[in-house]
């Protein structure tokens, strides 16, 4: 049985969400949701218009097929957001500032396949918020809370930008 084009899409976005949500601390979203808000609608006019073999609209209510066509286009919507996150992080090739910053907290959580390790660092007094950090955990015994500590401020390809704690 070869698997249809839904259950591709499917696996593709669980495997990004993990990813972004992982991988990149966004500083500031709103060109993230500018894409999300552009993208998605159309996204969800061409995987309607794909999969109308498996979906057969014209046996339902109105009702039912906007409820449908709603339910696609908040997974659309989903997918594209974090889709964003990872081109705006993994293709940035832009030029990257450093500012001084300080550890304010350390942190650790358990899951089920291991523990993951955070670090809190005060940002900029453009953002006047502080920010949490994952990080390996041999990187997280050698940082201790009030350290100065260099902070990578990126560009982003979409123009959101996103930090990357320094190691020398």
């Amino acid at each position: 049985m070869v698997p249809g084009f839904s259950n591709t899409l499917r696996c593709s976005f669980g495997i990004i969400l993990f990813r972004a949500i992982r991988d990149y601390t966004i500083l500031d979203y709103s060109m993230i949701w500018t894409v999300t808000l552009i993208a998605s609608p159309i996204l969800t006019a061409l995987y309607m218009i794909m999969t109308r073999r498996e979906y057969n609209f014209s046996q339902q209510s109105k009702w039912e097929n906007a409820l449908i066509a709603g339910c696609f286009f908040l997974a659309w919507s989903f997918f594209t957001f974090f889709a964003s996150i990872m081109v705006n992080c993994t293709f940035d090739n832009q030029k990257s500032h450093f500012v001084k910053s300080s550890i304010t907290k350390k942190s650790s959580n358990s899951r089920k396949s291991g523990r993951d390790f955070y670090a809190d660092v005060q940002l900029p007094e453009k953002y006047q918020r502080t920010e949490s950090v994952l990080m390996p955990k041999n990187r997280w015994n050698d940082l201790h809370v009030g350290q100065d500590v260099d902070i990578e401020i990126r560009s982003g390809l979409l123009g959101a930008e996103w930090l990357v704690l320094y190691q020398p």
